[in-house]
């Protein structure tokens, strides 16, 4: 048996999964020209890749 909130936190990361491939897509075909969104659209790819900083480097 599922609590609410598991199922909430399921369907919030299948979203969160939908939206990012999304913009991935948007991103390789060419249709991001604000810099300011390509860069926070990348580090949004980034760190649901790699889980943010793994090493704790915190390079910008």
């Amino acid at each position: 048996y599922e609590s609410v909130n598991d199922i909430f936190i399921k369907w919030m990361d299948r979203l969160t999964e939908d939206r990012l491939y999304i913009m991935e897509k948007m991103l390789s075909n060419g249709m991001v020209v604000d810099p300011q969104e390509r860069e926070t659209i990348e580090a949004a790819l980034s760190k649901y890749r790699w889980g943010g900083d793994p090493w704790g480097l915190e390079v910008e």
